[in-house]
Parts: C-alpha cells; sequence; structure tokens
C-alpha cells in the first residue's frame, strides 16, 4: 500500500472516531505520522515548506489514488471536488473553444474587493496576446464561464504576480470580502 493511501485510510479511521466518540478530542498522532512518511515518500521534503494551494493539490491527487478503484469505478472524490469550466475566444480570427476540468478554481485578486467581483473578473471577455506573434491586425481574446460546478467549490486567491520592475514575484495585500453566501449564476 502507497504512503498516500495509508495517510488517507488513517484519516478515515480519525474521523470515525470524531464521528463516533464521546470524548471531547481523539489524538491525531497516528494521522499525522502517516502525512509526514507521505511527505517523506513524495516528491517533496519535510523541509520544503508548502502553502496551501501546493498542499491542497497534494492532498487532493492522493485522496484521488486511494479512491481508485481496480477495476476503474466512479470516483467520489472527482465527483464531489471536480467541476469544469468552458473557455471561448479566438486567436488572430481563428476561433476556438475547450471544456477544461478543475479541482481549484484561481482567482485573481488584484483591485477587487471582494469574491463575487473575483469571479466576475475572471469569468470577463479580455484581450489576449496572439500566440504567433506575427503582427496579424485580427483582434485575439478570450472568454470563460462554469459549466459544472462541483458539491464542494474550492477557489484559490492567486496573491501573487510578477513585478517586471523588480523582476520578481510580490505577493498581493488587498484585501477581498468573503460574503457568507456565494451566488454562483451571475
Amino acid at each position: 500500500m502507497s504512503p498516500a493511501v495509508a495517510f488517507v485510510r488513517e484519516l478515515r479511521d480519525l474521523f470515525a472516531l470524531l464521528l463516533g466518540s464521546q470524548r471531547k478530542y481523539v489524538d491525531p498522532t497516528k494521522a499525522v505520522q502517516k502525512l509526514k512518511s507521505t511527505f517523506a515518500s513524495s516528491a517533496s521534503s519535510l523541509s520544503y515548506q508548502q502553502d496551501v494551494s501546493e498542499f491542497n493539490h497534494l492532498l487532493m491527487d492522493w485522496l484521488e489514488k486511494a479512491f481508485a478503484g481496480d477495476p476503474p469505478t466512479p470516483n467520489p472524490i472527482l465527483k464531489l471536488f471536480y467541476g469544469k469550466f468552458a473557455t471561448w475566444g479566438t486567436n488572430e480570427g481563428k476561433s476556438f473553444s475547450t471544456n477544461e476540468p478543475f479541482g481549484a478554481y484561481p482567482l485573481p485578486v488584484r483591485g477587487f474587493p471582494d469574491v463575487h467581483s473575483c469571479l466576475a473578473g475572471s469569468m470577463v471577455q479580455r484581450e489576449i496576446e496572439p500566440v504567433s506573434g506575427t503582427g496579424s491586425d485580427a483582434k485575439s481574446e478570450l472568454e470563460t464561464w462554469f459549466s459544472h460546478l462541483p458539491p464542494v467549490l474550492i477557489l484559490e486567491l492567486s496573491r501573487f504576480e510578477f513585478n517586471a520592475i523588480q523582476g520578481k514575484t510580490v505577493k498581493i495585500h488587498d484585501r477581498v470580502a468573503f460574503e457568507e453566501i456565494l451566488y454562483m449564476d451571475r
């Protein structure tokens, strides 16, 4: 059994104890030790600091592997956490469209006061740079919309951007307000 699968099974046992126990707390030591061994066996090392989005991607990958059936069966993790977004656009006068899956949707935060504005900003039609750079006068633009939302939507705030003047990535400290309810039908 892979360390990732062992960790997910230990996590399952921990959640079962949380649900079934009358105690005020349960000891997570076994799950934490399995988590450490999973990190030690993966490409990342324990000394490498992960941010929340990197850890979330790793956890989703481990959960997918743990629930992968043999023979293949519908994966509950994919049904619960993964959606799709559709993209339409033109590039140098040629139309294109895609429908791509996502597990965590990145939201730009620069200049947006709340999550609804971040969502609208990520979905707005915008101009893009032409691929070939031939100097064609044809407009290149892109528009993105959710085509399928998962029951559990994970939004990642994009709080870093490249600053060409400083020549490095800088953190965006803009405040973003979260409402208790997100309206996804806008």
